[in-house]
């Protein structure tokens, strides 16, 4: 009786124990709540290729491992590879493994650059301390071209903008700017960056911090030039430290383009920067004449970011007059 007792105790501490463990193995895995909190940056930490790797196979499928849980929408997003294959590639991402399958065989002698950026986050949105980069080369040698160097400003302008990296340079600023970047990295959370593996030849180089990511070099965006208009990457990095100081960008002068006369009351005005967030009277201050026009009400004109409607006390406005906006809030 005594050693049936004792086997049905080991038993149920047995199970209990197992019980235990299975909770405490689930709770590690999947908890995203209690203790203290987790701002490791996550790495990769397996490739294949091997990093620098050389005499790669064209047939070759690019696999990395992470150090923990990603979240798979923010890896395929940050993700590049340079230059782009012909015919495209397929990706699969799990939790922690990102594997890329080319739809063609790659080009002979070429070297590769799979790139992630740092808004490849894990389950606590924790992104890569830098951009990571994975070259490879179908020949018997890598690309050895490096730029170096240093974005000067306060932490986040260090932290959130990208360095756009072009091989046309003849194409005006603007409209380079709304094409695709044949290369783009982000610099370390000190402002430092490496940009490696490149072909030794002339490119335009610029940081951009996208305020309202819409591809544009617009007002209130961080954008910085190097001293020279166009930079070369040479195998001796030390010998290339490049400085970046970005600067905000200033807002176009506003200026009255038109102003439209539309009831006795109402009058249609066009300016130089949007006017969609301009929702109360007492955002504008209007004058006629240098005197100030009493405002009723004002309303943006559909269809058109730049036009406003004001409804106003005096009606009619009989022969020439001067009309002047002051004290106008940017609204970009």
């Amino acid at each position: 009786m005594i050693s049936r007792h004792s086997d049905w105790t080991s038993f149920t501490l047995s199970v209990l124990a197992a019980s235990t463990l299975l909770l405490m193995t689930c709770a590690s895995e999947g908890a995203l709540s209690g203790g203290p909190a987790d701002k490791t940056a996550p790495t990769v930490v397996f490739s294949s290729p091997k990093p620098a790797a050389t005499r790669v196979p064209v047939s070759t499928e690019v696999k990395l491992t992470f150090s923990e849980k990603m979240l798979p929408a923010t890896v395929r997003s940050a993700l590049r590879i340079v230059p782009e294959p012909v015919d495209g590639y397929d990706i699969k991402t799990t939790w922690r493994k990102l594997e890329i399958r080319f739809n063609s065989p790659l080009r002979q002698n070429q070297t590769y650059l799979v790139t992630l950026d740092k808004s490849a986050t894990d389950l606590r949105q924790n992104g890569l301390d830098g951009t990571f980069i994975l070259a490879f080369s179908t020949g018997d040698k890598l690309d050895n071209g490096v730029l170096a160097g240093l974005i000067v400003g306060s932490s986040d302008v260090q932290k959130k903008g990208k360095l756009l990296l072009y091989e046309n340079t003849n194409q005006e600023l603007d409209s380079l700017r709304a094409t695709k970047s044949e290369y783009t990295f982000q610099p370390t959370d000190t402002g430092t960056f490496k940009l490696p593996y490149l072909v030794e030849r002339a490119y335009v180089l610029f940081y951009h911090w996208d305020q309202n990511q819409n591809g544009l070099i617009d007002a209130g965006d961080f954008f910085g030039r190097p001293a020279s208009s166009t930079v070369y990457p040479q195998a001796d990095s030390a010998s290339s430290q490049i400085r970046i100081r970005p600067q905000i960008v200033p807002p176009k002068q506003l200026k009255l383009l038109s102003a439209k006369k539309l009831e006795s009351s109402l009058l249609r005005l066009r300016l130089t920067r949007p006017v969609a967030k301009i929702t109360k009277r007492t955002d504008l201050n209007v004058r006629i004449n240098n005197q100030p026009m009493d405002l009723l009400g004002i309303a943006p004109v559909k269809d058109d970011a730049y036009g406003l409607v004001i409804h106003t006390a005096a009606p009619g406005m009989p022969g020439e007059n001067a009309l002047h906006i002051r004290d106008f809030m940017d609204t970009t």
